[in-house]
């Protein structure tokens, strides 16, 4: 098992890519602390770690609000320890074009998907460094690579979130953490069902599977070397990181 022992801290948790990396590293021996903000949704996902043999902790946490994450950290840390790795997977998207887009939209998604990520980081880093070791995943997209195209505060946000990365890779490197970013094409979610048309063609999306197997490798002995790296997983979605 590559995860036998170790704890993990899982954004979105309650489905999607989330559950699906939840599961994964259940497989792979790790205990799951589970954030989101559905209780029922993480109950549920709970109960299926707990199938796998590993334990989970269920956190009912907004990643807008400092309070939340705070108090979903200590709880993490009361039950198990310590943390092993973080996958910041959690975020909103929205598709408004940016000359006409309310304020208050772009407040929301850089709150929850960069401000949000920070805190949380901050936090579980202060763990990290007392252990001299973790592993940090920032789930971001490729679209952080275009700034046009649909979703332009949402681009946004990832963009500054692959920044956000390498920074924190930088100031921990050589204190036994790694920071490294997964940029990722649609995938079939409920968010990304949601936010395409019902007329999309969603047969060569990505499954959420797919991108957990990317998020183990970034969290395993394996990817040991790497840090400060981005990845680029897009299936056969995409010719392009700009698509």
């Amino acid at each position: 098992m590559q995860l036998s022992g170790q704890v993990a801290f899982i954004t979105g948790a309650g489905r999607g890519i989330g559950e699906a990396t939840a599961l994964t590293f259940a497989r792979e021996g790790a205990d799951i602390v589970l954030a989101a903000r559905t209780d029922s949704e993480l109950q549920r996902v709970a109960a299926r770690v707990r199938e796998l043999g590993r334990r989970a902790l269920p956190c009912v946490m907004n990643l807008a609000d400092e309070q939340s994450i705070a108090h979903a950290v200590e709880l993490a840390v009361a039950e198990f320890g310590h943390i092993d790795s973080l996958v910041n997977n959690a975020g909103v998207i929205d598709f408004s074009p940016i000359s006409s887009a309310p304020i208050e939209m772009w407040d929301r998604i850089m709150n929850v998907n960069l401000r949000g990520v920070m805190i949380l980081t901050n936090a579980v880093l202060s763990t990290m460094r007392r252990q001299a070791k973790g592993t940090i995943i920032m789930v971001s997209a490729i679209g952080a690579f275009g700034g046009g195209g649909i979703a332009p505060i949402y681009r946004a946000s990832k963009a500054a979130l692959n920044n956000v990365a390498e920074a924190y890779a930088q100031e921990t490197l050589g204190g036994g953490i790694r920071v490294n970013t997964i940029c990722i094409a649609e995938t079939d979610t409920q968010l990304c069902r949601s936010s395409y048309p019902s007329s999309t063609d969603t047969t060569k999306w990505m499954k959420p599977e797919d991108v957990a197997d990317v998020i183990l490798f970034l969290a395993s002995d394996q990817s040991r070397t790497m840090t400060g790296a981005t990845l680029i997983a897009c299936g056969t979605t995409k010719l392009s990181r700009w698509g």
